[in-house]
């Protein structure tokens, strides 16, 4: 039951990943609500820009590091920086491109941006698809419990403050 749960999971992300790939229609129809702040994403953020929030379906929060609340408006595609938190809601996902790869972020999940080559899933469920470049850091997908290095390798990482779960895809991990 954990293994089809998993393999189900999967295809859905998998799915999900290709159309929002396919359809950037999918951020026009979503809503971010849940804030008071009047900030909406900056096409130049006095920071270095490690990711991109490239498309998303449903709700939806970016939250800047040291700011109170999350962003008001998303206009895509948004430029994330170290400490940068994307929070899906439920029955929402998130596109995330980065140097070494892209993430779909499933519902009720967060992850934070922490460097080039390392992301931090705080909770719920990711779809990680890492591109080996040669001469390139091992990327590190760090959750509360594990840290997964990764070179070249597609894999789905669910963590819960008592329980990670990794199903690999393709490639390679170290736990």
């Amino acid at each position: 039951p954990l293994f089809t749960l998993s393999r189900l999971l999967l295809a859905s992300l998998l799915s999900l990943a290709n159309g929002l790939a396919a359809n950037p229609s999918f951020a026009a129809q979503a809503s971010v609500k849940n804030s008071t702040s009047s900030n909406s994403a900056s096409k130049t953020p006095n920071c270095e820009v490690l990711a991109e929030l490239t498309a998303y379906k449903g709700r939806v929060r970016v939250q800047p590091a040291g700011a109170a609340l999350p962003l008001r408006q998303i206009k895509l595609p948004v430029q994330l920086c170290s400490g940068d938190l994307v929070t899906s809601l439920t029955n929402s996902q998130a596109h995330l491109s980065y140097a070494q790869g892209q993430l779909v972020l499933d519902a009720n999940s967060q992850v934070e941006i922490s460097t080039a080559s390392q992301l931090n899933l705080n909770e719920g469920t990711g779809l990680f698809k890492i591109t080996q470049q040669a001469g390139a850091a091992s990327f590190a997908a760090h959750t509360p419990l594990v840290v997964i290095g990764v070179k070249g390798t597609s894999f789905l990482l669910s963590s819960s403050p008592k329980q990670n779960s990794l199903a690999l895809v393709e490639g390679k991990v170290n736990l």
